[in-house]
């Protein structure tokens, strides 16, 4: 027994200490989930400044290797390269301010970050806009095809300091399969996360001049007009890219008979686009005489090397018109006769989609009439508005549905065709 006893009182002080280290630990535990929930009450704190600045976890060797990555990681570099500029920015200018930029005409329009980088002001400071974080605006250079350029849009004028302003960035959440909008803050330098789901409640609690400016800070497939001189200020409207609709493996011969298609009015039922931002309504169209079997054309098909996946503008849809299901008389004539006088409209195919910029998906339709294969590709968050295969001549050889004076009445949109 006494043996017994001198083991047991050996072993007390061991029992001791790792009672104190379990103690220790427990502590630590507590200390540590106290700091987590604290950090997360901050983060939902919108004038929290003290968040870390936009990470890119991943530094991608080439474009085809981005191209390539899931969307998470193409958001992740973009908002690194965009607010390298805005940080750029605002170092060679601390003390910018910036007015207002709508036009005189009241049309939505944008600053190029180049022009502002590159502008005769920021050439007073000595810049050189090859040098530094600049080269982010190489970033967007050939991404799926395309180049893209860094915008900045002023959505509040507030005390119009770049240096005190809120920065919001457009997402899309597939976890929940919506727009949202982020929001930073310029601090030390360097942009910090306000809130990671900035509300338009939030938006609206500031509406002061004396409050921070608001800017919205996007890519755009327009190119600056280099013809313009003093470039600050260079309205961001894409327009028509190009006059789509007019291609095909069409036959020949004559029509003296009109058979244009046109879209009559349109409503948008559905926005498919954050609060922040106007729904891009835009199509591809395509068409032909004879469905050759075996052929296959379209429009920003796998087969090219480049394309512009935006289509033709149809509109913007704001968020009140969406709400208020306002239906508006567009006129579109998406099949025009007079430029396909060999075509008859015996065969054209459609998509009507929200067009957003990278690195939302690149999405496809694919129509087959008789063998022959046409196939657009668009750039969209989201699915098509409708999508069809239709005929605008009588004679319908191919015994398509025949849409002169049809209406489409969906849960997303609704249109008319007419001639």
């Amino acid at each position: 027994m006494k043996k017994n006893r001198i083991v047991t009182e050996r072993n007390l002080p061991l029992v001791n200490i790792l009672s104190s280290y379990f103690n220790i630990c427990s502590k630590l535990f507590l200390l540590l989930l106290i700091t987590f929930f604290a950090s997360c009450d901050e983060g939902a704190n919108l004038h929290n400044e003290n968040e870390s600045s936009i990470d890119m976890p991943l530094i991608f060797s080439d474009k085809i290797e981005l191209n390539n990555s899931s969307l998470e990681d193409k958001f992740a570099y973009r908002d690194f390269h965009l607010s390298n500029l805005i940080e750029q920015l605002v170092s060679i200018n601390p003390d910018v301010v910036l007015t207002d930029s709508k036009s005189g005409k009241q049309l939505e329009s944008a600053f190029y970050l180049e022009n502002l980088l590159v502008s005769k002001m920021a050439k007073e400071k000595g810049a050189n806009s090859k040098t530094g974080k600049l080269t982010s605006l190489e970033a967007f250079t050939d991404l799926d095809g395309q180049n893209w350029y860094p915008t900045l849009k002023m959505e509040r004028a507030g005390d119009g300091k770049l240096n005190n302003a809120i920065y919001l960035f457009s997402i899309f959440d597939e976890n929940t399969q919506e727009d949202i909008v982020k929001a930073f803050k310029m601090n030390n330098g360097e942009l910090k996360l306000l809130s990671d789901n900035y509300t338009e409640k939030m938006f609206n609690q500031f509406s002061s001049k004396e409050s921070s400016a608001v800017f919205s800070v996007a890519l755009t497939s327009c190119a600056p007009n280099e013809t313009i001189a003093d470039q600050e200020l260079i309205s961001v409207d894409c327009g028509d890219p190009y006059s789509g609709g007019s291609g095909g493996v069409g036959g020949s011969g004559s029509n003296t008979v009109r058979q244009d298609g046109v879209f009559g009015y349109m409503k948008i039922k559905k926005k498919k686009e954050s609060w922040l931002e106007k729904a891009d309504i835009n199509y591809h169209t395509w068409s032909f005489e004879t469905a050759y079997p075996g052929t296959s054309t379209g429009v920003c098909d796998e087969f090219s090397d480049s394309c512009d996946s935006s289509g033709n503008e149809i509109g913007k849809w704001s968020n009140s018109d969406v709400n208020n299901q306002k239906t508006k008389i567009i006129n579109e004539k998406f099949y025009d006769d007079l430029n396909n006088i060999s075509r008859k409209g015996t065969v054209v195919a459609y998509v009507i989609f929200e067009a957003d910029n990278w690195p939302a998906t690149l999405r496809s339709y694919t129509a087959i009439v008789n063998d022959a294969t046409i196939k657009f590709r668009y750039r969209s968050y989201d699915g098509p508005y409708h999508q069809n295969l239709i005929t605008l001549n009588p004679a319908n050889p191919y015994n398509l549905p025949f849409a002169l004076g049809t209406t489409i009445n969906n849960s997303e949109i609704e249109f008319n065709i007419t001639r």
